[in-house]
């Protein structure tokens, strides 16, 4: 999955992720980890719809 498809599918925006980290919308945007950030949320985000699908 893509980033992009990922926002789609989850309606998640770059103050959503900047709020998930518990960081103002600048300090992620200028982060130099925001992408590690980012693909960490979509690995879990993968990992809680395989064990949905699995129960």
């Amino acid at each position: 999955m893509t980033k992009a498809e990922f926002k789609r599918k989850t309606g998640t925006s770059q103050k959503d992720f900047a709020r998930f980290f518990n960081m103002s919308y600048d300090a992620f945007t200028n982060s130099s980890a925001k992408e590690r950030y980012i693909n960490a949320l979509m690995s879990f985000y993968e990992h809680l719809e395989e064990r949905k699908e699995g129960n």
